[in-house]
């Protein structure tokens, strides 16, 4: 699932490809993400089930406020 994540320091979103399995759910759900950031280059981190959230959300175009007001890359 293609979900999104507002860096920090540049305010730009950043695309997150994210493992959607049920056993990746399972497996992840309480646990942060660590990744690279595309925007500024920095380590980023987020907990799965809020990018998650972010992820279905997008596909029904109802972005939280904060990504809809970063800018796009």
């Amino acid at each position: 699932m293609q979900t999104y994540y507002t860096c920090p320091d540049t305010n730009v979103n950043i695309s997150i490809n994210l493992p959607v399995h049920p056993d990746d759910c399972e497996k992840y759900w309480f646990e942060r993400l660590v990744f690279a950031c595309a925007a500024c280059g920095q380590l980023h981190n987020t907990d799965y089930k809020d990018a998650y959230r972010v992820g279905v959300m997008s596909e029904f175009e109802c972005l939280p406020v904060d990504i809809q007001e970063a800018q796009l890359q």
